[in-house]
């Protein structure tokens, strides 16, 4: 686990603030995002943190919410629950996946 001070020091930096309001599991302070209204516990969500403290955004994205760095070769998604991102793990590269094949329709000669 991310030492807690280390990765709010960097959240701090990035116009993050300290609430005073803290996690219900572990009494750590919550960091609050100003920007899209929501918080995250260093502790519990350490992964999460540190994505942000390394220069990764969280934006929404439909009903969900992603963390993503500006190339958008890092890429999370993330949900909002009572106004706590949680990580929710990786999103597939949908780029990589092949098209499905059509089958092939064979024609019917007629003669005539």
């Amino acid at each position: 686990m991310a030492d807690v001070s280390s990765l709010m020091g960097p959240l701090l930096l990035k116009g993050w603030a300290m609430s005073a309001e803290s996690c219900d599991d572990d009494m750590t302070p919550l960091m609050t995002d100003k920007k899209n209204k929501g918080s995250i516990c260093c502790a519990c969500e350490a992964k999460l943190a540190k994505l942000v403290a390394n220069g990764c955004k969280i934006s929404p994205d439909g009903p969900l919410w992603v963390v993503e760095n500006d190339s958008r070769t890092v890429r999370y998604r993330v949900r909002k629950e009572n106004g706590l991102f949680k990580f929710l793990g990786e999103i597939e590269d949908v780029s990589a996946l092949k098209p499905l094949e059509q089958p092939v329709q064979k024609s019917t000669v007629t003669a005539s």
